[in-house]
């Protein structure tokens, strides 16, 4: 049906300097640091910035909060040097969060910064200035949907008469007015991207507006997933997790909190640590991804002083390893290893090394002929030998005191991207093929293919199938040749009954038709039928629709299982 599709994707070049960043700090600040977490004596759970939607705070006593954000301590520049020195390559700033206050200078109403607060500064300019002069790329997070003083929608539903507005009122007369002023005002490379949150309210016509409005004035610019449920953006952005295999074929961020919180809260002292944070970064690049860290500095603007140490302990780690982060892509290994994560460029491996070994040794197993490996952080060369499975690097009895140490290995060539992950048999045979392991693709149309949706148990779901010129791929290890029994966890509406499908793998092919549930949020396992495999270690397995029986789509799929019928 499809021959080798892996080598058929393709990466945005319009991505490339966020793809070499890999690092970037994202900053929550606005009226919400003023509460700080505490509303009329008591502290309200969930996050800080979210106060006003968790107490129901009413919009004017809300307002009020902006009295104290005073700004006094904020400096751009110091804030842009913290960045560079932890060795990160971009920033994101929230605009405007879901209270709707405006960093900047919008004409569209007077709840900003120069008007409402006693700072009376366009303080996004400020920070853009200061990031041009150091080479920094900003990107703007804006609330698009969510805005609880200026008519927007609210999760979990309005509470003040004073937010009553019809959504399409505030996405024309605020939204819209706003993200113009954002894309004109503030220079041609400002800001560099736009990020997308909550999408409560939103559908696609609206988003339709919007992305109208942005290819009138800056056509390109990157956007993130979070426009509109399904919204397909040019970054996906799992938020607080790693995924365990990364995106295949997608650009993708994880956006964490250095503590429990994103906006500045005066009591939230649970700080993750430098080294659990060089850990995850190294996970997140193995993948494929970018690892964006968030600060919440407090109503004066000063950076908490926990997070500054953090940064820059970050920064000592980067200054002596950041080769193995900047621009790499994931690796392709012959199989699994123990110890830690890869990430290669070229003809480099680098082996990151998260658990030391208590042999002494570990296996890298990248084919190719080895030229040299060397300590990053030392230079210090690293005694290796040839095998049959890869190499082994032969390392000291005790761990040197880093939370990961780097090995770069260079071969005689360049070595091969690993693009999807194996999938291989479990105890019983078995050979699970997650959605979050696919790769979603459309023959003529790369854009609109199957829409990876992050569930709410964090779950990758295929969605938004619109034609039979979609698929998703996988690749799999099959040790047993045999029959294998095709099973889908999925769910359909019962008006896509009967949408004819197939399941290809190595030019055999299972013929199915869609078996619907109750409705789209009804997962259920589906058998397709029976399909003879044959034995190997790279077997690419296509799923793809026939003629949709209604134009809403195929299926929402979050797995498929092969099953051994012996």
């Amino acid at each position: 049906m499809m021959n080798s599709i892996i080598g058929q994707v393709h990466w945005d070049a319009r991505l490339d300097w966020w793809r070499e960043a890999r690092f970037g700090l994202f900053i929550h600040w606005g009226v919400y640091a003023v509460p700080a977490g505490f509303y009329q004596g008591r502290r309200i759970p969930n996050y800080a910035e979210w106060i006003m939607n968790t107490a129901r705070i009413p919009c004017a006593e809300y307002r009020a909060f902006a009295a104290g954000f005073h700004a006094e301590a904020y400096d751009p520049a110091a804030w842009v040097r913290a960045a560079r020195q932890a060795g990160m390559r971009y920033m994101v700033i929230t605009a405007k969060h879901h209270d709707g206050f405006a960093l900047f200078d919008t004409k569209v109403n007077g709840w900003n910064a120069l008007q409402a607060a006693p700072c009376r500064r366009d303080l996004l300019r400020e920070l853009v200035e200061a990031c041009r002069e150091a080479g920094m790329p900003l990107g703007f997070y804006y609330s698009q949907a969510q805005d609880w003083i200026n008519g927007g929608s609210a999760t979990n539903g309005l509470w003040d008469p004073e937010q009553g507005r019809d959504m399409d009122a505030y996405i024309d007369q605020v939204a819209i007015p706003q993200i113009r002023e954002l894309l004109t005002n503030y220079g041609p490379d400002m800001p560099a991207l736009l990020w997308w949150d909550t999408p409560t309210g939103m559908d696609e016509a609206k988003a339709r507006r919007i992305e109208e409005a942005i290819q009138a004035v800056r056509p390109g610019l990157i956007t993130n997933n979070r426009l509109y449920s399904g919204a397909r953006g040019d970054i996906l952005t799992p938020e607080q997790f790693i995924p365990q295999g990364g995106y295949p074929g997608r650009d993708w961020e994880t956006c964490m909190t250095m503590n429990r919180t994103w906006g500045y809260a005066s009591d939230d002292h649970d700080w993750k640590s430098s080294s659990e944070m060089i850990r995850n970064l190294a996970d997140i690049t193995s993948k494929g991804g970018n690892y964006l860290i968030n600060i919440g500095p407090d109503a004066g603007g000063a950076i908490p002083q926990e997070s500054l140490e953090r940064m820059a302990e970050i920064g000592c780690w980067m200054e002596k390893n950041g080769e193995a982060i900047y621009g790499t892509v994931p690796v392709e290994l012959a199989q699994p290893v123990d110890w830690g994560r890869c990430t290669a460029r070229g003809r480099t491996v680098y082996a990151h090394i998260l658990d030391w070994p208590r042999s002494g040794k570990i296996l890298l197993p990248v084919a190719g002929q080895v030229a040299g490996a060397r300590y990053l952080d030392t230079g210090v060369p690293v005694p290796w030998k040839d095998a049959e499975e890869g190499t082994w690097l032969e390392l000291p009895e005790r761990s040197p005191d880093s939370p990961v140490v780097a090995v770069a290995v260079e071969f005689q060539h360049p070595v091969p991207r690993m693009v999807l992950p194996l999938n291989v048999p479990g105890s019983q045979g078995a050979i699970l093929l997650p959605a979050q392991n696919a790769l979603a693709l459309n023959r003529v149309s790369p854009r609109t293919a199957p829409r990876m949706v992050i569930g709410g148990k964090r779950e990758a779901i295929l969605m938004y199938w619109k034609s039979s010129d979609e698929a998703a791929l996988w690749r799999v290890r099959v040790r047993e040749e045999g029959n294998y029994r095709v099973r889908l966890h999925c769910s359909a509406a019962p008006h896509c009954a009967g949408t004819p499908y197939e399941i290809s793998v190595e030019g055999r092919t299972l013929r199915a038709v869609l078996q619907p549930t109750q409705d789209w949020l009804d997962y259920q396992w589906r058998d397709a039928g029976t399909l003879q495999l044959p034995a190997g270690d790279a077997l690419e397995v296509v799923l793809q629709p026939g003629p949709l029986a209604h134009p809403e789509g195929f299926l929402n799929l979050k797995a498929l299982e092969l099953v051994p019928e012996w």
